[in-house]
């Protein structure tokens, strides 16, 4: 048989009867919350589907140390006027600025995630756009 188990507003499950009773003894599912299977007309506590199961001790968990975490650098900053004026300045040049201004932030990327994902991305893009740029001239 299968049982639902009720926490607020949101139903889990379906758990058998021996899903349920580890999850008690576990401590991911308490005694006190609801729970109903398809026979069932209404939700009870799940301490009365379990019976004389015994309840889980109750244990401080180990404290574990502390793991440091990095601090995340900002991201570049410039002010979005300036950077428009950059932009249109550039832009006979192939858009020069803005091909640098995306290096600049896939750099910022390359450091936030660990790995090198967004600088290839973005060197892939005006690697796209060359043979485009070169045939239209």
């Amino acid at each position: 048989m299968e049982y639902f188990v009720k926490r607020g507003e949101d139903k889990f499950g379906p758990y058998s009867l021996a899903d349920l009773q580890q999850y008690v003894q576990s401590g991911r599912v308490l005694p006190e919350e609801l729970a109903q299977s398809e026979g069932m007309n209404e939700w009870v506590p799940v301490s009365q589907i379990l019976g004389n199961i015994p309840a889980p001790a109750l244990t401080t968990p180990a404290t574990a140390a502390p793991v440091a975490q990095v601090p995340v650098p900002l991201p570049p900053n410039l002010h979005w006027a300036l950077l428009l004026l950059l932009v249109i300045l550039t832009r006979p040049y192939l858009g020069f600025f803005n091909w640098i201004w995306a290096f600049v932030l896939a750099n910022w990327a390359r450091k936030l995630s660990g790995n090198n994902k967004p600088l290839v991305l973005v060197a892939m893009y005006p690697a796209g756009f060359m043979p485009a740029i070169l045939v239209g001239r």
